[in-house]
Formats: C-alpha cells, structure tokens, sequence
C-alpha cells in the first residue's frame, strides 16, 4: 500500500468515528456544474440573493444591467433604507425604482450628470469597482497597477484608483492575458463571485448602546465581524451575526432579546439576570455563560454547545441547548437549574448544584474526577440515563432511568428503574446499600463514554462546522454538497468522561494497518474539547476528492470508546464523499 492510500484511509477512519456533518443541499441550477463561480453561485442561490430563469438555468456567462447590480448588492448587504430619487429615466412604475432608491440611500450611487441613471444599461467592470470601492469605504490605490495589469494605460483616471483599491482587497482580479478591462461588461457571475468576496472583506464591528430594535422587520442583515451589547432593553432581530457575540456587563441585571439571529463565532454572555436573556428561532455553534443568568430558549432555537462558566438558569422547550457542559471554571456552590428538555448535560467542575425542576434530560454524566456535585430531580422531571462516575448526591422525586455507577460515594434517594455498578464500587440507591455485581440490569456497556460534541473545520470556511451527535454513537457525514477540492483542517471533539478510542472496522482496512502502527489508541479528556491528532496531520495532504479516489463514494467504519472501567460503547458512521 502506497503512503497517501494509507494516509487516506487513517484520516478517514478518524473522522468516521468523530464527526457527523450534514452539508446544505446545493440549488437546483442545471448549467453551472464545472463553471469557476459554481460553489458562491449555489451559495447566492441558497440565501436568495439571485435567482436563477424559469428554465432552470443560470446563465452566468450573460451580461447584467446596473438596476440588476444594484439589486444584488441591496439585498446581500442588507440595505432597505429608501431616498427619495428624480432620475429623469425612472419611473414610480418601474420594478426598479425602489432598488434605485436603497441605492441612493446607500450612498453608493449618484447617477449621471444629465440627471439619468441608465439602470437597463449593462454595467462595465470598472463601474462595479467604483460601487465595490464605496460599499467598503476604501481609500484610492493608484500605484501598481502598470505592473498587475497590461491595459493599466487604458483605466481612465476616475475610475483608476478605486479599481486599485479593489484589486488590492483582492475583491476584483484581472484575466489570464494580465487585463483588467475596465470597459468589460460585468458577467452575472462575476458580478456574484465579486459582491461575494466584497462581503467576506468587510469587516464591521456594531455596538449598540441604546435601548431598541435593530434589525430588519423583514430580510435577513448580515454583520461581517462583532457585535456587542452594552444596555438592556435590546432586541436584535433577523441577523447573521458571522464574528462574536457578546452580551457585555452593561446590561446589569436587565434583559436582552435575539429574534431569528444566526451567530457563526461564539456568543457570549456576561449580562442579565432573573429578567431572562430570550433567544427565539436563533441558531448558535457555541454559547458560553459567564454571569448567572436566566436564558429561555424558545421557537426553532438550535445551540450545539452551552459552555456554564458560572451558575444559571436555562429555559428550553424543545432541546434547545444542545450539549450543556459545567466547565471547570464554574465557581464552588453554583447553582444551576434546567427546566424543559436537554439531550445531554456533563458536569466537568466541583461543588455544582443542579436543580432539575421539569422536562426531560436524555443523558446526564457526572465526569470521574469531580467531587461534590448534588444532583436534585424534581416532580415531574425526568433523567434517561445518569452517568455516575465521581461522587456525588442525587435527590428528589422525579424519574431516572437508568443510573450507570462507576464511582464509591454516590447515594440516589429514588429508586431508578435500572442501575448498573461496576464491580468494587458501594454505593446507596433507593435506601439501600449495593455493591458492584448486584446490578439491576442492563450491563456494564450501558454506562459506556459517548461523544457530546465535535467539530471540523473546512479549508475556506471562516467558522467551523458544529456536529450534532444522534445518541453518541450513530450518525452519517455526508460531504457529497461540497466541490470536493476542499481539505479539511482540523477537528475537534468532546466525549463524556475519559476515553480512549481505537477503530476496529472495516476489517480488511483494519487488517492492513495494523501492520503499520496507526490504530494505537487515542486518549481523550471528559468535558475537554480536543484536537485529534491524526486529522490534523493528515488533513494537510489531500482534498475531499482524492479521498473518494481512495476510499470510493461511501465508507461505513466502526470502532470502540473505552473508559478507565473498561466500559466501551460501540460506534459506527458512513461518510458520503463529493
């Protein structure tokens, strides 16, 4: 077996057994397969910003108008404001005419010394450089363009610096003859391709100070960088918010509210209080809590990772929350309530008290290592399955599961329905004393390490893709959406307690690498986020389509988790490659 086969077939095993993504579906345009602005033409296609013809085509190679250019740029940075225009060739009945007025509001347009504004005339290359150069506010750059472009003698002077100032952002590049061609019409994929790079380029930074609604009432506005709140009484509405989210200490203990905003970085909170942090219809990868606060989360609110610096009170109605970890940062004697649905809870820190006081939690693991952690289910809560494996005090009325008990010191005063105690461990469940072997039933994989969390990281990608993990141990990664020329960078995971995890399938792909020393086992932290070794190695060396070279269009691999009490938990994934 050659080195990149073997490479191939190490990264593959690794991110089967760690990671499961589901990519977007791409639009259904029919004739841009293979064209260069394919993969930012789907994107557009996807967010509606363009549309493709009743045919189902595209036709990105075709001319577009200035009212069509400002169409695009209104809607991909979100400009709704309207001002009132007198253009000589607009109308109050053309379709335009409000786009022509955001423009103006903008301020990335003036129009022509004879009072029109030619909005059915095709748009030239360096008239899209201008509007681009205005959208980003960027100073002229009149040097250096002699030595990029052949026809630098043939850029007129009020257009000369600010396509120097684009090149340079690297929004707009020339041809492969080494021309710019100034008085090139725009093609609609060009003009895609450079609004998009137009929008990865900017970065802005918002701070709002003063109580109110920001935000669109409809549409969607998207932030190139941070935001921050600093007040209470905010509510952001109809965002994508691509840096960080901070709710700062300014809001005392006040409240805040998110409607339908999407954060691609992390969103932290350091203010509010009893009032509640509300979060509607929001998508977040990772939300860390630093002030003991209440969030309720409600509507179609889908947050992958809760990281608990600090005690608070979390609100979910349908399993908002994702993976809730206690981190070791949480102060001795916090308090932490949940009230609604979780899938998963880990406690990572020492001296937590958790107040369940409704719903239902999937999975609750109390990580090996801890001390001090008092657990109390209330009437009318329920836990599936508690993962025992450090001392600890569990109370209350509600109903558990399954108690898996790994560690001496634990006392459930409820009786579960079944509990399983490794061997050598004593314990007091339901008022009596049990020792290891007098287990209720089940068996000692029930009370297996799983995965809580993983992410992977895509060559390109400004954030990394969050996975959801179905019951720790089953999922598909399907990678068929992307081009397959990406590589990906690097990976992440969480697993419940401390693991170690070997692969032991497919066989025959097994069968040949143990000759080569690369299914020694991998030790992982519980609670730790971690980097896998091995993915980031090997990840350097190939794309996602040498891989299906390799591998083929599917693979479906197997393996094992072990924890320190030889308690494992069996894994399988398929990944679909492009």
């Amino acid at each position: 077996m050659n080195t990149k086969s073997k490479a191939a077939i190490v990264l593959c095993l690794s991110l089967c057994m760690i990671f499961l993504l589901v990519g977007p579906a791409s639009a259904a345009i029919t004739d841009i397969q293979g064209h260069w602005a394919a993969t930012q033409i789907s994107s557009w296609v996807g967010q509606g910003f363009i549309t493709g013809y009743p045919d189902g085509s595209f036709k990105p190679d075709n001319n577009i108008t200035r009212a069509e250019f400002f169409t695009l740029v209104n809607k991909s940075f979100a400009f709704n404001e309207r001002a009132s225009i007198s253009f000589s060739d607009v109308s109050s009945t053309d379709w335009y005419k409000v786009e022509i007025e955001k423009a103006k509001a903008a301020g990335y347009i003036t129009g022509y010394e004879d009072g029109t504004m030619k909005p059915n005339a095709t748009i030239s290359r360096q008239e899209a450089a201008v509007i681009i150069a205005k959208l980003l506010k960027l100073d002229p750059v009149s040097t250096g363009l002699e030595g990029k472009f052949n026809d630098a003698a043939d850029i007129p002077q009020w257009s000369k610096g600010l396509i120097g100032a684009v090149t340079a952002k690297g929004c707009m590049t020339g041809y492969p003859d080494h021309t710019f061609q100034p008085y090139g019409l725009l093609k609609r994929a060009e003009a895609v391709v450079t609004l998009d790079r137009a929008l990865n380029a900017r970065t802005t930074s918002e701070s709002y100070n003063v109580a109110g609604t920001y935000g669109p009432a409809t549409g969607t506005e998207t932030i190139n960088g941070d935001v921050t709140i600093n007040v209470p009484g905010v509510t952001l509405q109809n965002m994508i918010i691509t840096g960080d989210l901070l709710l700062a200490e300014g809001i005392g203990e006040g409240d805040a509210t998110l409607k339908n905003v999407t954060v691609k970085g992390k969103t932290t909170i350091k203010g509010g209080g009893v009032n509640s942090i509300y979060i509607d219809d929001c998508v977040m990868d990772d939300m860390i809590i630093q002030k003991n606060v209440r969030v309720v989360a409600s509507g179609d609110t889908k947050v992958s990772v809760t990281r608990l610096e600090s005690g608070a009170t979390l609100v979910s109605e349908v399993d908002s929350f994702g993976n809730v970890i206690a981190s070791a940062e949480i102060p001795a004697g916090a308090q932490i309530t949940l009230e609604g649905n979780f899938s998963s809870v880990v406690i990572a820190a020492d001296d937590v008290n958790l107040d369940i006081t409704g719903g239902a939690v999937t999975s609750l693991t109390v990580s090996e290592g801890t001390t001090g952690t008092n657990i109390n289910v209330a009437s009318g809560a329920s836990v599936t399955t508690m993962n025992l494996d450090a001392p600890v005090a569990v109370t209350g009325t509600g109903t558990i599961g399954t108690a898996n008990i790994t560690s001496n010191g634990v006392t459930v005063e409820q009786k579960p329905s079944d509990s399983n105690i490794s061997a050598g461990v004593t314990t007091n469940v339901g008022g009596e004393t049990q020792s290891g072997g007098t287990t209720s039933s089940g068996g000692g994989d029930s009370n297996a390490p799983t995965i809580t969390s993983a992410s992977i990281q895509i060559e390109g990608e400004e954030t990394a893709r969050v996975i959801t993990i179905t019951g720790g141990k089953e999922g598909t990664l399907d990678l068929s959406s992307l081009t397959g020329t990406e590589k990906i960078e690097d990976g992440t995971i969480v697993v419940s307690e401390n693991a170690t995890f070997t692969v032991t399938g497919p066989d025959n792909v097994v069968d040949k690498l143990s000759a080569i020393d690369v299914l020694n086992p991998k030790s992982l932290t519980g609670g730790t986020e971690e980097t896998i070794d091995v993915i980031e190695y090997i990840i350097s060396l190939f794309t996602l389509n040498e891989l299906k070279d390799f591998l083929g269009g599917e693979l479906t691999i197997s393996g094992t988790l072990t924890d320190s009490h030889s308690n494992t938990n069996d894994l399988t994934l398929t990944i679909t490659l492009p």
